[in-house]
């Protein structure tokens, strides 16, 4: 082939399906055919290294993130961002509370929102007593961890759980619903939350008898939570735990006591993986 630019165009699109975001916009800038091609967007690229999410930049309100696979912060300029907490992250969306509750999911490469219900109190059944709480407070710690079932540009029938509130309480959230509805037969504050082949699981780690629990949980009508058969070993916790900050370039960790640690406890940070089809 004397030149790369007369490459077949189902050659071209075959081979955008191997790579990663950024080499797909590197390969777009090749030529103006293979810009074309690209632009097309019909093959999704490689599976993505996801990046950690980091804070937003004071002088320019741009997001930060950390992209691993390439060692470098990528830096988005996104407005829906821009003041907000980040809950939590799926199929390359995130979940985005504002100072006024105001509850999105946002897509930080195309832009694309879905605006969600208010989440429910952080008081279980007393909204009232949020009036009494710093709004700072309330946005990082009204929603713990917030997590969808399907991707929304694949089913429109897609779904949200979380876990909110004082003492991690469930709830899920179908397309095109205006409210919450609440997990209540649950006898544990849960974990964590996670989605794996068609159904939602909850963890809890009650330590009675030194064994966590783990549900199945089936949005439907009637929705219910069901124990799984399973005996999970689970450590006992008497108190607050050592956290680090690691400093990538010093190779140096520094220990880390946030304040109010045992009311409030710190969410894994989220990592986002880069989807813009």
């Amino acid at each position: 082939m004397a030149k790369w630019s007369e490459l077949p165009d189902d050659m071209i699109e075959y081979l955008t399906s191997f790579l990663p975001i950024q080499d797909y916009h590197r390969f777009s800038a090749v030529c103006r055919n293979w810009h074309m091609v690209a632009k097309q967007k019909r093959h999704s690229p490689a599976q993505q290294i996801p990046w950690l999410t980091l804070g937003e930049m004071k002088d320019t309100k741009k997001r930060k993130f950390y992209n691993l696979s390439e060692d470098r912060h990528n830096y988005l300029d996104v407005p829906e961002l821009c003041g907000t907490v980040l809950c939590g992250s799926s199929y390359g969306w995130l979940f985005t509370l504002d100072r006024k509750l105001n509850f999105r999911l946002v897509n930080p490469l195309t832009g694309v929102c879905y605006d969600l219900p208010r989440p429910p109190p952080y008081y279980e059944g007393h909204i009232e007593q949020e009036m009494y709480m710093d709004p700072e407070e309330l946005q990082r710690c009204l929603v713990f961890k917030a997590i969808l079932d399907y991707d929304p540009r694949t089913r429109s029938d897609f779904a949200a759980l979380i876990l909110y509130g004082e003492l991690n309480a469930q709830a899920f959230w179908r397309a095109g619903s205006t409210v919450w509805t609440a997990i209540t037969d649950l006898p544990y504050v849960p974990d964590d939350i996670a989605f794996y082949e068609g159904k939602f699981y909850i963890v809890q780690s009650p330590c009675v008898d030194n064994y966590s629990a783990i549900y199945t949980f089936e949005v439907g009508t009637h929705p219910k939570a069901t124990k799984l058969k399973l005996q999970v070993p689970c450590r006992e916790s008497y108190g607050a735990e050592d956290l680090g900050i690691y400093d990538l370039i010093g190779k140096s960790i520094t220990r880390y006591y946030p304040r109010d640690v045992i009311h409030h406890a710190l969410a894994a940070p989220i990592w986002f993986t880069p989807n813009p089809w």
